[in-house]
């Protein structure tokens, strides 16, 4: 039932108990905000109505992204498949690496994705603004930092990246995240452009941005600061609204290890936010490392749940969704590929929960059929007089989502 929880030993931290009535009037919510009215007018091939006609409508695909980056191996992608329809790129799409292997394997982890049925891909990151990791790899080329001096070539060689790796992947990209992590960048001694060049440079980055990808969102993105640093977080967003061109949404990476964020904190911050910036919300690389097995289970539940009951969240993405040695504390799977609770919370709130399966109609008088179902893609089946016939058809949110299927006698 909706409220199942599993068991978990020890403290069932503020929110996540059995009972919270958040959780009632969220469920409510994602009824309200993720459900709509959809139509079906059946017709004969010479434009009369049929009425009596039977309608059933089957979804197949959500209308939100749920994901997971990309870098799997043979033994789970057949899990992949089965769970996910976005994806990103975890690390090839970056400045330093795209350059060293010439965009080569973000290509291939693209074109896996696609194969695997993600039908989102979100691009990861345009700009990573600091010149290498810790590890030395390689963010932002030398050559640029080395030239901070130098505006022209500074705008030349940012432009250039940004046209390169936008021409790529040219409509395929459904979400870029332009800048991310800038929270500890905002000094020279770090080596950023936010810092050396000035925060209204990214007013040049996001116009390039938008030149090349018109039909993309383009993201402000950052992780767990956004928690812990908000007003620096704060400053960075206001500074980017001064700007001509801006974001249209911001990403928050969602990676619950060191801060305790209830749900309904997290709500508060999602609405917050968007409201704000006139953005919308993606949680583009959740993770959870606060507690048990049973624990984490509890806390995705309730992640999905706040996060999917707040009309500004489009979008949830995993960063990574199996445990290995190095990786960040994945939820969904352990290293034998064995569902976690987390996993099947995740796949009980989502697949099970938001979705419509053979919901039944019969055309009115007027030929027409209604449900009411979860936005996504569905397949629609028509029988009359013993003829069949099944179109598919996309429901999602802001559209009239009539659909008119002509039975041929």
């Amino acid at each position: 039932g909706d409220n199942a929880l599993p068991y978990f030993e020890g403290t069932v931290r503020e929110g996540l108990e059995k009972d919270a009535a958040w959780r009632k009037d969220a469920i409510e919510r994602i009824k309200e905000i993720r459900m709509g009215d959809f139509k079906v007018v059946v017709k004969d091939k010479d434009g009369n109505v049929i009425p009596d006609a039977d309608v059933n409508f089957d979804m197949f695909e959500s209308a939100i992204p749920v994901g997971s980056c990309v870098s799997v191996g043979p033994t789970t992608e057949k899990y992949f498949s089965k769970y996910f329809n976005s994806a990103v790129v975890e690390h090839n799409m970056k400045w330093g690496p795209f350059e060293e292997n010439n965009g080569e394997l973000a290509r291939e982890q693209v074109n896996q994705a696609r194969r695997l049925g993600a039908i989102y891909i979100r691009g990861h990151v345009m700009i990573m603004d600091y010149p290498k990791t810790g590890k030395g790899t390689v963010l932002l080329p030398d050559d640029l930092v080395a030239n901070y001096d130098n505006e022209a070539y500074v705008d030349e060689r940012v432009k250039n990246w940004i046209y390169r790796v936008s021409d790529d992947f040219a409509g395929e990209i459904y979400e870029w995240d332009v800048a991310n992590e800038l929270v500890g960048k905002e000094e020279k001694s770090t080596g950023s452009i936010y810092a050396n060049m000035g925060a209204e440079y990214y007013n040049k980055i996001y116009k390039w941005a938008r030149e090349v990808n018109p039909e993309s969102k383009l993201f402000l993105v950052e992780g767990r600061r956004i928690f812990d640093t908000q007003k620096k977080f704060l400053a960075i967003a206001d500074n980017f609204m001064k700007n001509e061109h801006t974001f249209d949404a911001i990403g928050i990476q969602s990676h619950h290890s060191s801060i305790w964020m209830s749900p309904t904190d997290l709500d508060e911050l999602y609405t917050r936010l968007a409201e704000t910036y006139n953005c919308t919300i993606s949680l583009t690389e959740y993770t959870q490392e606060f507690g048990d097995d049973f624990y984490n289970g509890n806390y995705t539940r309730d992640f999905m749940i706040s996060a999917l009951a707040n009309k500004y969240v489009n979008g949830i993405c995993l960063w990574c969704f199996r445990k290995t040695d190095t990786d960040l504390d994945p939820i969904m799977m352990d290293k034998a590929c064995n569902l976690l609770e987390g996993g099947k919370q995740l796949i009980d709130v989502f697949y099970n929960k938001m979705w419509t399966r053979d919901a039944k109609a019969k055309t009115d008088a007027n030929g027409e059929g209604s449900i009411r179902g979860y936005y996504g893609n569905y397949d629609v089946t028509v029988t009359h007089n013993g003829i069949t016939k099944t179109i598919m058809a996309a429901f999602h949110p802001g559209y009239e989502n009539v659909l008119e299927i002509v039975v041929d006698k």
